[in-house]
């Protein structure tokens, strides 16, 4: 039987964040000449602590409840609303895990720092490292956590975060109602914003007959995002 709560903490040597994966992100999104931009985007990574510390924390749910005419999972007696697509998806759960996770301030706080100097480009670049990290945070919790349901024969879908897959933002309350985001310090706003904001909270299907996609972009109607195809969960 899987536990009910996982707790995570990786380094930041842990969790790789890509100079090569930056320079691709801004040449295909934004034309960039980025030759110019290695020494500087490597300059940016190195004052990153290989000691620094990113959190997760995860809570596994037995007997979800899916109600097919409204697109519902039902968790605890918390109706989450799902589109049809990520339904489907899920349909064939056992279980259910809540996570949170987060890369925590200073990659904020240093694009705060460059932007306010008037180095807008080392800004974007560290607000993109940011990003990337907390992915990566993410996939290492859902790697670690997939191999914990093998032991007990089970599989696991990817992770899914609210405002993806036309699952609404909205919905990202609910997630903290039942994970309270204590040990990895994020708290959710008012406003619906999470704080660290380089944060995530999601969902992930656990279950004998699951499936896990290569690349959920074919579950998007978004063709205008920028990191469409790019964040392959591997």
């Amino acid at each position: 039987m899987l536990s009910k709560d996982y707790f995570f903490c990786f380094r930041g040597s842990d969790v790789e964040i890509s100079s090569d994966e930056i320079i691709e992100f801004l040449y295909t999104n934004h034309e960039m000449a980025v030759s110019d931009l290695r020494s500087i985007i490597m300059d940016f990574l190195a004052n990153v602590p290989d000691s620094y510390e990113y959190r997760g924390e995860l809570r596994v749910f037995y007997n979800p409840v899916f109600i097919d005419d409204s697109y519902i999972l039902r968790i605890m007696n918390t109706d989450f609303r799902l589109n049809e697509v990520l339904y489907n998806e899920m349909i064939k759960s056992e279980m259910a895990a809540l996570f949170v996770c987060t890369a925590g301030n200073i990659h904020s706080e240093m694009s705060t720092r460059y932007n306010d100097e008037g180095n807008y480009i080392l800004s974007y670049i560290a607000n993109l490292a940011g990003n990337i990290a907390v992915r990566n945070t993410a996939l290492m919790i859902h790697s670690r956590f997939t191999e914990e349901a093998a032991k007990q024969g089970m599989k696991t879908t990817n992770y899914y975060c609210p405002g993806n897959c036309g699952w609404s933002i909205d919905e990202q309350e609910k997630v903290f109602m039942l994970v309270n985001g204590d040990f990895s310090g994020v708290k959710l706003s008012a406003e619906n914003i999470m704080r660290p904001l380089k944060s995530l909270s999601g969902i992930i299907g656990i279950g004998e007959n699951v499936f896990f996609r290569e690349n959920t972009c074919e579950l998007c109607g978004n063709e205008n995002c920028i990191y469409r195809n790019k964040t392959a969960q591997r």
